[in-house]
């Protein structure tokens, strides 16, 4: 648990904006002491007040940010991979077979092998399936055979 100083300090966003962020709601403090009413917060806190700050940057109002925080944002921890096989597609989704099975190919020729689910990146797509000019990474976290 860190003083609501320490995560100012840490998190690079002053006090007054973390109480400011509590009195609305956006981050409350993991931990409030019953005696001096002194904030605690911890770091797995952290991801929730990034996404605060991003949505700032965005140009939403603190009002609109609760409203993405608390009705659609959902928050899924991933789990840490030690080495992840990776493919940039470029291409339709139609044609996104190839690059797994290519992908595929490569892991079982290097002796590796599948440790956990495949992730798609979209880094530039939509909702039509034949746009040429999407870019989408695959990957599959791996681990020696």
């Amino acid at each position: 648990m860190f003083k609501i100083g320490d995560f100012s300090k840490l998190s690079q966003v002053s006090i007054k904006a973390l109480r400011l962020y509590d009195r609305l709601e956006l981050l409350k403090p993991a931990r409030v002491d019953d005696l001096t009413g002194y904030r605690y917060y911890s770091a797995c806190q952290l991801p929730r007040l990034h996404r605060i700050l991003v949505f700032k940057e965005l140009g939403f109002s603190l009002e609109q940010i609760g409203h993405l925080l608390n009705d659609r944002v959902k928050v899924y921890e991933l789990p840490g991979v030690d080495r992840m096989a990776c493919i940039v597609h470029h291409g339709s989704y139609r044609t996104i077979t190839s690059a797994y099975n290519l992908l595929l190919k490569w892991i079982e020729e290097n002796a590796y092998h599948i440790v956990g689910a495949s992730r798609e990146l979209y880094i530039y797509g939509g909702a039509e399936r034949d746009n040429e000019s999407y870019i989408t990474e695959i990957q599959f976290p791996i681990a020696n055979g």
